[in-house]
């Protein structure tokens, strides 16, 4: 099916005027807008994780908020839906570029003439709202994945650092084991008195030099 690809400059801050932006009246799924964003003249590179819209005002007031792509070069594609194009009017347009589910930045309003059909087609209207619902759930669906992936990274590193922890105090209560255990010795001592000899030896326990001492029978 043949598709109408239309591409425009609209900035977000201050008025638009271009070439007006004609559309028949009835068409579905064949008009689309590729638009570079500017902010007074500068272009504005749109991040790929973005949620575009395009919200569309008609001449009966009704008002609704159709998705669209980032491009690969920062620009975005959005539709001009058979909602939009089912009355033969002006409708009043903008974009929200949508961050994150909580930072939106609109351009200023653009005009779409809607130019009448010599027959009138008839349309299954379709929820046009979910797309959008869509593209948000996966938007917070990988911002929680990488949370996740953030977080047990977090939870793998901790766990390391707590297990050398351990492994060094293991260590450092056995070395203190081993010191209270060293011994010095063993030597003799001579009782001339009462011709005695005692088998000796020292001892470090807590830190502190401790004698041994038992009377050597000989052997």
């Amino acid at each position: 099916m043949a598709q109408i690809l239309r591409e425009i400059t609209v900035d977000v801050a201050q008025l638009n005027r271009f070439e007006a932006i004609v559309a028949k009246q009835y068409d579905k799924s064949s008009r689309f807008l590729k638009v570079q964003l500017l902010n007074q003249g500068d272009p504005i590179l749109v991040e790929p994780s973005a949620v575009v819209t395009i919200n569309a005002r008609r001449k009966d007031e009704q008002a609704k908020v159709f998705a669209g792509e980032v491009n690969t070069d920062g620009t975005v594609t959005v539709p001009l839906t058979y909602w939009m194009l089912e009355l033969d009017d002006i409708v009043k347009c903008d974009i929200s570029i949508i961050v994150g589910g909580d930072t939106v930045l609109k351009t200023t309003l653009f005009e779409l003439y809607v130019q009448e059909a010599a027959a009138d087609d008839q349309a299954i209207s379709e929820d046009d709202n979910y797309d959008i619902l869509l593209r948000l759930i996966q938007q917070v669906q990988e911002t929680e994945e990488q949370l996740t992936s953030e977080y047990e990274a977090s939870a793998a590193a901790i766990r390391q650092q707590y297990e050398a922890s351990m492994a060094q105090a293991v260590q450092d209560c056995q070395d203190a084991v081993d010191a209270t255990q060293l011994v010095t010795g063993p030597f003799y001592i001579v009782d001339n008195d009462n011709h005695k000899t005692y088998q000796a030896a020292i001892q470090v326990r807590n830190g502190k030099p401790v004698m041994l001492y038992d009377e050597f029978t000989g052997g």
